[in-house]
């Protein structure tokens, strides 16, 4: 074997492992920007369902269309949610995401109790329901506290909560739930 053969061997041994490396270094923000944008992945027994995604939507979704917030009568719903957001740091994400719907569900069973709906039996996504039959929330308002309760549903059942996720979901319970001060 001569000195050309030998170098030919390196550079073939070698170019495999650089290709990949720059392929990787090239694509990375486009496969991260394509992961973010999955929901789910199911393949068998196997389910992988990305919360952000539908995070995004919801928190862009719940903004209210035909509601004006006003702002001076709702000072006091976002203190709570200020001191809310600072448990992420006290005790970390989970915590925030249970106190957030339990919040709005309060604010629920406030609102079915002022107009007359019996809360006996039901839960937040049945008072959404029966909310909307009574004419007392839009659809609009109906959707985004039922998909609260769906993504709320998924976040409890997640192992690691990230603090981002925890946060766009305290920022649409706020929403929801300063929409149900108004009413």
């Amino acid at each position: 074997m001569n000195v050309l053969e030998f170098i030919s061997s390196i550079i073939n041994t070698i170019i495999w492992p650089i290709f990949i490396f720059v392929a990787i270094l090239i694509l990375k923000t486009p496969i991260t920007e394509l992961i973010k944008n999955i929901a789910k992945i199911k393949y068998k027994d196997f389910e992988l369902e990305l919360i952000d995604k539908k995070l995004n939507e919801f928190t862009i979704s719940s903004v209210p269309s035909n509601v004006e917030l006003e702002m001076e009568n709702l000072e006091a719903a976002k203190d709570d949610f200020d001191v809310i957001r600072k448990q992420i740091n006290l005790k970390g994400p989970r915590f925030p995401v249970v106190l957030a719907y339990r919040y709005v569900t309060s604010r629920l069973v406030d609102l079915c109790e002022k107009h007359n709906v019996d809360v006996s039996y039901h839960d937040s996504r049945d008072l959404a329901d029966d909310l909307f039959e009574y004419g007392i929330i839009d659809l609009k308002t109906r959707d985004s506290l039922i998909s609260l309760h769906e993504l709320f549903s998924i976040l409890s059942n997640y192992d690691q909560i990230s603090e981002s996720q925890a946060i766009k979901f305290l920022d649409a319970s706020e929403v929801i739930s300063l929409q149900l001060e108004i009413l």
